[in-house]
């Protein structure tokens, strides 16, 4: 996709349309956050996923990796800190793009519907043409709007899926999962609203 121009201003197509314009399953989730788009924003791109905890969300992460954990029979390696950086460096996820103080998304490519599923690291600039039979593709999108005086945070996330028999598999997968991904979502986007809300009651000295 290219760039249009509107009253003389340059608008970009959304990293969500460049990387997954055409998708077989798409969610999205929002929140209002009493604060402005650049904090908000910050809260977001930095936000440690490791931090964000409920009973609900720890124990479906538990269910999620007890296949895996089977198969190793061994403790698996539990990250300390999961930021969009270490995303970036340390993870089979790749970051797709960054527009500062406005989105950011990030794609992962995985057989999702498999008990242990398989992973294929892809780079970004591979990622919206890359098609595999036996491979998923998923997109996380995340936007802060202006929103009458506070921030409107968005959640997106489109999945890509391959032929017949991939689409009948992950069907089957996402009634099941469906349900316990709009928990987890809602609990990323509360943690991400109170540490965005939070910076912003800090002094600025405090948040330099």
């Amino acid at each position: 996709m290219t760039d249009i121009r509107i009253s003389g201003r340059t608008v970009h197509p959304a990293l969500a349309d460049q990387f997954a314009p055409i998708y077989h399953t798409r969610t999205v989730a929002t929140t209002i956050v009493d604060a402005d788009p650049h904090t908000t924003y910050q809260a977001a791109r930095h936000f440690d996923l490791t931090q964000a905890h409920s009973r609900v969300l720890d124990t479906l992460v538990w269910v999620r990796g007890l296949p895996s954990r089977l198969r190793r029979r061994g403790r698996p390696r539990v990250p300390t800190r999961l930021t969009l950086d270490d995303l970036a460096v340390g993870s089979t996820w790749t970051v797709l793009g960054e527009r500062p103080d406005e989105e950011f998304a990030l794609g992962l490519v995985a057989s999702f519907w498999r008990p242990i599923p398989r992973v294929r690291e892809v780079a970004a600039d591979d990622f919206a043409q890359f098609v595999e039979p036996r491979f998923g593709k998923l997109v996380v999108h995340v936007i802060t709007l202006p929103f009458a005086g506070r921030t409107l945070l968005m959640v997106e996330k489109r999945v890509v899926l391959p032929g017949d028999a991939g689409r009948r598999a992950f069907r089957w997968y996402w009634l099941t999962v469906r349900p316990f991904a709009a928990v987890v979502e809602r609990v990323l986007l509360r943690s991400v609203r109170q540490a965005a809300e939070s910076a912003s009651t800090k002094p600025l000295e405090e948040q330099a």
